[in-house]
C-alpha cells in the first residue's frame, strides 16, 4: 500500500481456525486496495465524499464496539490522529444497526468496482 495516500476506511473479516484476516481498504484518492489478489477500479470522488458523510451521519465516529466472535467482521475509520476499529460477530443481534448498514454499503461499493 502507498503510505503517502491516506486510508479512508478498511472493511473486512477474519477469525476461524486459521485466524486469518482479510480486508479491503478504500483510500482518500478513490483507489481500492486488498489483502488478496483482487483488483478494483478507482472510485469517483463523489463516492468518497458520500462515505465520509455516512461516517458522520451514522455516528460511527462516536461508536466504540469491539465484540468479535470466533468469526468477525470489522470496520476501521479515521479517528483523530489514529484509527477507530469496530469488530463484531456477524451472527450477533447486538451489533448496532448503523454499523452493519455502513459495513454492508461499503462492501457493496467495493464489489461493484471489482475488475
Amino acid at each position: 500500500m502507498n503510505k503517502d495516500i491516506m486510508q479512508l476506511i478498511r472493511v473486512g473479516n477474519g477469525g476461524g481456525f486459521a485466524g486469518q484476516e482479510n480486508f479491503v481498504a478504500i483510500m482518500e484518492d478513490g483507489s481500492i486496495q486488498s489483502s488478496g489478489d483482487e483488483s478494483y477500479t478507482k472510485l469517483h470522488q463523489s463516492v468518497i465524499q458520500q462515505l465520509k458523510s455516512n461516517i458522520t451521519v451514522l455516528g460511527l465516529d462516536n461508536i466504540q464496539y469491539n465484540v468479535p466472535g470466533n468469526l468477525y467482521q470489522f470496520v476501521e475509520i479515521p479517528s483523530g490522529n489514529g484509527t477507530r476499529r469496530m469488530a463484531w460477530d456477524p451472527q450477533s443481534a447486538e451489533v448496532p444497526s448503523n454499523l452493519k448498514l455502513f459495513f454492508n454499503n461499503a462492501v457493496s461499493i467495493i464489489k461493484k468496482n471489482k475488475k
